[in-house]
Order: C-alpha cells, then sequence, then structure tokens
C-alpha cells in the first residue's frame, strides 16, 4: 500500500513588504492555509533585512511540495539601492530553498494575477477581495493592532493557489524558471 503524501505549496511575495503562506491540500482536493505571514524582517544597523533563520525554519517545518516565488523586476522610478536589496532577497530565498532541496519555481506578476485575479483590475485590493472571500477566516491583518488588511500576505496565499495549477500542469518540473 502507498502512502499518498499531502500536497503542500507555499507562496512568496518577496519584497520587503510581502508575505509568505503556506497552503495544504484537504482531501477533498480543497485548500487549507496552514500558515500566513508578512515577509519575516529584522532590523540590522537601522535597516531592514531579511530574517533568513524564519525563513528556514518555515521551510523545514513545512517542506513544501512546491514553492512558487513571485519573480522580481525593477519598477519604475525605484532606486539602484531598493532594487538590489530586493533582487538579492529573492536571490537568498532561491538559496535557501537550493540548500533546502526544496523545489521552486519563479512566476511573473501578470502571469499569476491573470489566473488568480481573473475578471478584475489586478490591483492589490483585489487580492485583498478574492482572498477574503475564498479564506473568510484567514486574517489578512499585519499584526493584532493593524486595522488594515495586507496585501503582501494576499498575494502571497494567491500566488501559493497559483502553484497548484502549475502542479496539475505541470507534474512538478523541479526548479522550473519561468520567464
Amino acid at each position: 500500500m502507498t502512502i499518498k503524501r499531502r500536497i503542500i505549496v507555499c507562496g512568496i511575495d518577496p519584497g520587503f513588504d510581502g508575505g509568505i503562506s503556506v497552503i495544504a491540500e484537504t482531501p477533498k482536493n480543497k485548500h487549507k492555509v496552514i500558515y500566513s505571514s508578512v515577509m519575516p524582517i529584522i532590523k540590522e544597523k537601522n535597516r531592514r533585512k531579511l530574517d533568513y533563520h524564519k525563513l528556514v525554519m518555515i521551510f523545514k517545518t513545512y517542506l513544501p511540495t512546491m514553492t512558487v516565488i513571485e519573480k522580481t523586476q525593477t519598477m519604475p522610478k525605484q532606486g539602484i539601492a531598493s532594487s538590489g536589496r530586493y533582487m538579492y532577497n529573492a536571490g537568498v530565498i532561491h538559496g535557501i530553498l537550493l540548500g533546502l532541496n526544496l523545489p521552486f519555481i519563479r512566476v511573473r506578476p501578470q502571469e499569476w494575477k491573470k489566473v488568480m485575479l481573473k475578471g478584475t483590475k489586478k490591483q492589490k485590493i483585489d487580492a485583498i477581495e478574492k482572498v477574503s472571500c475564498l479564506f473568510p477566516d484567514l486574517s489578512l491583518l499585519k499584526s493584532k493592532r493593524s486595522k488594515k488588511p495586507h496585501d503582501g500576505i494576499a498575494e502571497s496565499v494567491l500566488i501559493g493557489l497559483y502553484g497548484f495549477t502549475c502542479l496539475n500542469q505541470e507534474n512538478l518540473n523541479y526548479h522550473k524558471k519561468k520567464s
């Protein structure tokens, strides 16, 4: 008798104001968010920096079948230093996943939004509304004191859900990079 491993997908919006979510497939082919948070950040010398140790802990705890990372790109009017740190963060996440031998893909924002936010203007508020409808009990607040839903958490959930469509289409093509 073979035991089928539960499929777990991690979705990552890699920016400093991004988020990370872990979604598991339930027995009835539904999805359950088992972890969601803002991107783990620490302050070091008055600068924000990814908390690499927390990311490793998250990946080791949930051992995702696949991780889907939003592809980084420079944005108009964004400074060189901030663009560099943003892309560095994404590279560190790739390195952690490779070091832990966990499969991942990168997707362009336009690609996952086309599928997950179909019929909307594909804005951050649309992501918040969609996730709130799909998972009404999921808190999208950055902290207990927050009053406004965090778009980075919402987008990471949708990126993770998009990963399930990739698994269905590609049968888990390890470390495949989407352009």
